[in-house]
């Protein structure tokens, strides 16, 4: 680990480490060495679970993320501080490149090379991580792909056993916690001595020490400085930025007026409702980014969206729920925004009751409603 970030030393504003509560507080010298802080955390599955966490420990403009089995390229690190300078992307791809048979050679092929962005703006209006297995930050674009990368030590810092336990973990991760479509490559992945066909290409030159470096990199674990108590962030800390989390009770708390001061509509019309929505919860509620058609993108969660209802003067609903609306950007507890709630009118002209409430997707609704007399269809005698 501290080779690994050795090579970030002179660059980086700020090195942060996390380490989760496996690992023994009393043998983190090496860890206080390297880095300018580091974070102890309770683990629990899957490990990307900790990662929006993580994420709000970072304090610089641009967050580079670097795992302890990966090796940064010469290229890119040279690069760097360029790329952070230019300000026409938001994150930038990093291609990984698979080192096997050996430290000199790399796949070239899916599913071991890949795009990941892990080099993104630490902007609250852009930065999201959705925190199951296998996903990093969620894809923001404008964004830059990059040749070269950082070579991944996984097949040579690991033993077979290891390996194929590896293997098993990911796939016995809930379904709910992992992209199951990432399955079929699991084995292959860790794995690549058993496909027949590979070929492998050389790694330039310029890398060759930095690699060798990182593996031969041995020797005991240093004992953390006595008097130096590194805090153990807990499990609610943790899932308290976890978009996966349960909410409490206390999270379903708004207000909401309806803002346009006369609703008219046409049989069938689409219009957008003017509601100002205050979160008094103790949660915060993402604006979503639903409608992505980036195959990488995860939807924001907790899902809050607003819905609607219509009434007759019988009290019976007649129409509703044929849209949602999601917020258009992070709703902080105490605070408020206007949404322009997309409504569809019913059919059938006549006088309604139009309710617009809050309702977190699959669970429930907020039950705060607000009501609005609607006309729909001209009034009698109107040209």
């Amino acid at each position: 680990m501290a080779a690994v970030l050795g090579d970030l030393r002179e660059v980086a504003d700020e090195i942060v480490v996390a380490v989760d509560s496996r690992v023994d507080e009393t043998r983190l010298g090496h860890h206080l060495r390297i880095a300018d802080r580091v974070a102890r955390f309770e683990f629990a599955p899957p490990i990307e679970r900790a990662r929006p966490w993580l994420y709000s420990q970072c304090s610089g403009d641009w967050i580079l993320e670097v795992d302890d089995d990966e090796v940064l390229s010469r290229a890119f690190l040279g690069q760097l501080h360029e790329l952070i300078r230019d300000r026409r992307y938001l994150q930038y791809w990093l291609p990984c490149h698979w080192l096997f048979p050996d430290a000199t050679h790399w796949l070239d092929e899916p599913p071991w090379s890949f795009d990941s962005n892990r080099l993104v703006r630490n902007d609250p209006a852009t930065l999201w991580a959705a925190g199951i297995s296998h996903t990093r930050a969620d894809p923001v674009f404008p964004s830059s792909y990059l040749e070269r990368g950082f070579y991944h030590l996984a097949y040579l810092l690991t033993d077979e056993r290891r390996r194929r336990q590896k293997v098993s973990h990911y796939l016995g991760i809930a379904d709910e916690h992992r992209i199951s479509s990432t399955d079929r490559d699991v084995a292959d992945f860790y794995m690549p001595d058993r496909v027949r066909g590979l070929r492998p290409v050389p790694v330039p030159s310029v890398d060759r020490d930095a690699i060798a470096a990182v593996l031969g990199a041995a020797g005991i674990a240093l004992p953390t400085p006595d008097g130096h108590e590194v805090a153990l962030a807990k499990r609610q800390d943790i899932d308290a930025c976890w978009p996966e989390r349960t909410l409490p009770n206390t999270a379903y708390e708004a207000t909401l007026e309806i803002l346009d001061g006369s609703v008219r509509l046409e049989p069938g019309e689409h219009r957008p409702v003017h509601v100002r929505v205050a979160n008094d919860g103790d949660e915060t509620w993402p604006w979503t980014n639903e409608g992505s058609d980036w195959p990488r993108a995860s939807e924001r969660r907790p899902q809050i969206r607003l819905s609607y209802r219509w009434y007759r003067g019988d009290g019976a609903v007649r129409h509703g729920e044929e849209f949602r609306t999601g917020l258009p950007a992070n709703i902080p507890p105490g605070t408020s925004t206007v949404v322009p709630v997309l409504v569809a009118a019913p059919e059938e002209p006549g006088h309604y009751l139009l309710e617009i409430d809050v309702l977190h997707e699959l669970v429930r609704w907020f039950g705060r409603p607000a009501r609005t007399k609607v006309t729909v269809g001209r009034p009698e005698g109107a040209r």
